[in-house]
């Protein structure tokens, strides 16, 4: 018998899972930056995007040991020793089928967090508009024309939601924008078998009584609540959140819920990590750090010399040579953006201000 030939690279994501983003276009994962961006949820099925020659082609590409353009994500954490989601996925997932459906339904948001951009937030995407009138651009026009639609909501019915529920499903991951928002969110619990795993990223700023008692009915939920700080620096950082709704919103998650924490580390809080960890070994909640590269002007090996003399650990990231115009690139950023907000990174975030000479 013929020995079958053995790969170094593979992808389990690419036979057994489906991302959906926030567009309603299919991605090869959340991590992952299409090329084609033609395939949608509107015209297609996620069984069909499984087999379609799209997927197939990037899964000769890892056959041949050669990183897909798409995977520079998953490419660049390898690269600095960092878990990617390929190799986090290759342990959690075998099997052919859909078993894993990652699905961010639609921009909605009621926030407008800093690391975060207008694709997925509708109040970024309304910062757009706003600075490009004042400025003539804004961060984000060299990454998406200003046409954008600041709602880019693709699940405009629940037939098309309908679409989700497969047979072998094992798990579905939802998020957003901020899915909690989701006018259609209850009516989807309903459909999807409760044996199904279902996880969700949250903001943590809405709780709905009529979700957490479908969510109940479930054997299995886990809400991983986006918070990157403790207090008042998380609502900087996450613009427009209110601590106190979140502090006690994860109490109540945690009737029905297995609950984390799962902060982005980047400059805004490398300096302020402990805070978050005692917080979170308080409520007896697991924290789930996970660093940050990209946009790079907020990623910690751009941060200035004197700042990363303080950062503990990371030291992947922090022994690679700062670039003065990402940080120059980040005091633009921070100007521009503090002046709509109505918030002042040199009040809720002294020391990083004080690093980068914001004054």
């Amino acid at each position: 018998m013929k020995a079958e030939k053995q790969f170094k690279m593979k992808c389990s994501l690419l036979t057994n899972h489906v991302c959906i983003h926030t567009t309603g276009e299919y991605r090869l994962c959340c991590a992952s930056q299409e090329e084609s961006k033609i395939h949608n949820v509107k015209n297609l099925s996620p069984i069909n995007w499984l087999a379609s020659d799209y997927i197939q082609n990037i899964k000769n590409t890892f056959e041949q040991d050669i990183w897909p353009i798409s995977c520079v994500g998953c490419q660049r954490r390898e690269d600095n020793g960092l878990a990617s989601k390929r190799l986090l996925s290759n342990e959690l997932y075998s099997g052919d089928g859909i078993k894993y459906i990652d699905v961010r339904l639609g921009n909605t948001c009621n926030l407008r967090c800093q690391m975060c951009w207008p694709v997925s937030s509708s109040k970024i995407a309304k910062d757009m508009e706003v600075l490009t009138k004042q400025f003539g651009t804004s961060p984000w026009t060299s990454m998406i024309p200003l046409s954008f639609v600041p709602n880019s909501n693709w699940q405009d019915s629940i037939e098309i939601l309908d679409k989700l529920i497969v047979n072998g499903l094992e798990e579905i991951y939802i998020t957003g924008g901020e899915p909690f928002l989701n006018k259609h969110l209850v009516k989807l619990l309903s459909k999807i078998p409760k044996s199904v795993k279902i996880r969700f990223n949250t903001n943590g700023t809405i709780f709905n009584k009529q979700i957490a008692n479908e969510l109940d009915k479930f054997s299995y939920v886990q809400i991983d609540v986006s918070i990157d700080a403790y207090g008042q620096k998380n609502d900087y950082i996450r613009a427009d959140s209110t601590w106190k709704d979140i502090d006690t919103n994860i109490d109540l998650f945690k009737e029905f819920a297995v609950v984390n924490a799962t902060p982005t580390v980047s400059v805004y809080n490398v300096l302020y990590l402990k805070e978050l960890y005692d917080f979170c070994h308080s409520k007896d909640i697991k924290c789930h750090p996970d660093e940050l590269i990209g946009p790079t002007k907020f990623c910690i090996s751009n941060a200035p010399d004197a700042m990363k003399a303080e950062i503990k650990g990371f030291e992947n990231l922090i022994n690679v040579p700062s670039l003065v115009e990402e940080q120059q690139d980040f005091i633009r950023y921070v100007k521009q953006t503090d002046s709509i907000r109505n918030i002042d990174i040199r009040q809720s975030l002294p020391e990083v201000a004080k690093f980068y000479g914001i004054d």
